[in-house]
């Protein structure tokens, strides 16, 4: 048995790169965590903790070895990372997402560690990583005092809009913030400590701003690779596309139809700026799609006829721009099939490009894997992976984690028995309210299969409180088959009544579904669930009493999400009756959010400062709004 003390810990490091740095520095602050003083740093064979590479390893595989000393080594730099978060877990009692959970290791005097050896196998899964998306909290909870979107020529006259409804007005509104690095810096530390390799660090990056080029370089600087979102091949949004081109002097329509070459202008000047910045560590997303997060012809009607030909087109343009920037022999590229990219791939009118990875994406109300996952043959030499949603919006979760743990399992499953293992990227929006799916994901796509959610639970959560986590769950009722009652599709339906309401237009037929043609039901499933909660909540308090050191992340985790999702059932209950009662429905929410100060103690002050996706005090003054209108 070798013992670790204050005394005796030194670090010595025989190979590093600025990413292994990075890890290092890690672990010299857990190791004065759990020792209360830093570990010494020596240069000779007096370490007693020796970091190495061991080409003798596959890839991202690590091994920790305890003899007179302990050894730590990697069969590359992320293998080495992965090794010293390994440590520090095992043995040092460090959580993968201590930040994010507010678990800090147990002081020691001294840790006894077994002679012998441990180690990794190699992951099953090749690109792992999150996708920061609809990251309004994160955007405003550490003033970074960095925005974007500050050039796009049509800023001032969207902004002043009347339609407060416009998309592009919404998304000024949720996406300009750039979120702080030092946020950033907890999000990729907590990334590589569950093995992932690759990050979409936000839904917008406009890497022709320094300031967001930053995000793509502080990545990198840790080892994980970057890629970009969906609606952005070689990193060009509409809103970049239209900022470069007015710096430009003039802005051709953003339309592959009418001006394939102004496309092709810009595509190229920002998959160099890409390289430029990410080098080799850039993974590219390639596609063509419409005005923020829609299809192409969303905006351009006359594009929807040739839809398939005119994104086949944009593909090769695109992987022949990346072939000719990018020096790597097959420089990796994605394509997700988001909505109507599977439906034209499957009628045959859309072809891939070699060497693209094709990604299938789960639906967006069920998080299960659509039908073209099932159907689409796969090419035998051609890559297949999976997006996956634990918050999407906006039916699904957002300021409540939701998807059971074994819905999350399941799907990884799924995807690895069907081969389709290149690639896994999972969006995990503002992460601190999603962390337990994140890690679920994490460590299924390292090594799917043999899950138990209870099992989880109980090394994750909280001592005593699995069950409390399952009985949250199961609190959450279905609307059909797959397809939960999260607080996205509350806020959706709440959002919906009040303006119909108000203007007199019939509801939405998703809606009108439920609220209108079985209310009965719905009134059912809202008691319940109300009930449920009912009876958690208390319990959940008394947990929190008898874990002092966990009751910061017990408030923000259970108590606070139970009681969000209370008060939105509570405010719809009150709107299923044939005479709305839009005072209720205000009440129950303001009842919700008065809860939300107790998840925003410490280093969590204004964490709900950037809540606009749900909105929960903007829908709260809509149904004020509501009652004083519908009362005249």
């Amino acid at each position: 048995m070798f013992v670790l003390t204050a005394a005796s810990c030194s670090i010595q490091l025989d190979q590093s790169s600025v990413a292994v740095g990075h890890a290092v520095q890690d672990l010299a602050r857990d190791l004065k965590k759990v020792f209360g003083v830093t570990p010494r740093f020596v240069d000779s064979g007096e370490g007693c903790i020796h970091i190495s590479r061991d080409e003798t390893l596959s890839a991202e595989t690590w091994r920790i070895g305890c003899g007179e000393r302990i050894h730590i080594a990697g069969g590359n730099e992320l293998g080495i990372i992965y090794g010293i978060y390994a440590f520090t877990h095992r043995y040092l009692g460090v959580d993968p997402l201590w930040f994010w959970k507010d678990a800090e290791p147990e002081p020691q005097s001294e840790i006894e560690i077994p002679f012998g050896e441990i180690g990794s196998d190699p992951p099953v899964f090749g690109w792992r990583g999150w996708f920061i998306n609809d990251e309004d909290l994160l955007g405003r909870w550490q003033d970074s005092g960095k925005t974007r979107f500050t050039k796009w020529p049509k800023r001032e006259e969207t902004l002043t809009a009347d339609d407060d409804e416009f998309y592009e007005k919404r998304l000024l509104k949720y996406y300009s913030p750039i979120i702080a690095p030092e946020v950033m810096e907890a999000v990729f530390e907590a990334l590589l400590r569950l093995g992932g390799n690759l990050i979409i660090p936000a839904s917008f990056i406009d890497i022709m701003n320094p300031d967001e080029a930053a995000i793509i370089e502080a990545a990198v600087s840790r080892g994980l690779y970057v890629s970009q979102h969906h609606v952005e091949p070689l990193g060009v949004s509409h809103f970049a596309y239209e900022t470069w081109w007015s710096g430009q002097n003039k802005v051709p329509e953003f339309s592959y139809r009418e001006d394939p070459e102004a496309m092709r202008a810009c595509w190229r000047a920002y998959a160099q700026e890409w390289s430029r910045v990410g080098g080799d560590h850039v993974l590219w997303q390639v596609g063509l799609r419409g005005r923020g997060d829609r299809p192409l012809w969303a905006h351009d009607p006359e594009a929807k006829a040739s839809a398939g030909k005119f994104i086949s087109g944009a593909l090769r343009d695109q992987m022949e721009i990346v072939k000719e920037i990018d020096a790597r022999p097959n420089p990796p590229a994605t394509m997700t099939l988001w909505l109507e990219g599977a439906e034209l791939i499957e009628s045959g009118v859309l072809f891939v490009p070699e060497n693209v990875i094709v990604v299938f994406a789960d639906h967006d109300l069920t998080q299960e894997m659509r039908n073209d996952f099932h159907t689409l043959p796969r090419e035998p030499e051609r890559g297949y992976g999976v997006y996956y949603h634990i918050a999407v919006w906006c039916f699904g979760p957002h300021l409540v984690q939701g998807v059971p743990p074994e819905k999350i399992a399941t799907t990884a499953e799924q995807v690895a028995d069907k081969g389709d293992t290149a690639y896994a990227i999972l969006n995990v929006a503002n992460l601190r309210e999603h962390s337990l799916g994140a890690q679920v994901w994490s460590e299924q796509v390292w090594r799917p299969g043999d899950f138990e959610a209870e099992a989880f639970l109980r090394r994750w959560a909280p001592q005593g409180t699995a069950h409390l986590y399952l009985d949250f769950f199961e609190a959450m009722p279905e609307l059909r088959s797959g397809w939960r009652l999260y607080d996205g599709c509350v806020r959706t339906f709440i959002n919906k009544i009040v303006r119909s309401a108000v203007s007199g237009e019939p509801l939405p037929e998703v809606v009108s579904e439920y609220t209108v043609k079985q209310p009965t039901d719905l009134k059912a499933k809202l008691n319940e669930a109300i009930h449920q909660f009912d009876m958690l909540l208390p319990l959940v308090q008394a947990a929190a009493l008898h874990n002092p050191n966990r009751a910061s992340f017990l408030r923000a985790n259970l108590v606070t999400q139970a009681s969000i999702m209370r008060g939105l059932y509570r405010a719809l209950l009150a709107l299923l009756d044939d005479e709305p009662d839009f005072s209720a429905a205000a009440s129950s929410l303001r009842e919700a959010m008065s809860v939300l100060a107790s998840s925003e103690q410490g280093r969590w002050r204004n964490w709900y400062l950037g809540d606009t996706k749900v909105g929960l005090h903007a829908l709260a003054e809509s149904l004020e709004s509501a009652y004083i209108l519908t009362a005249r």
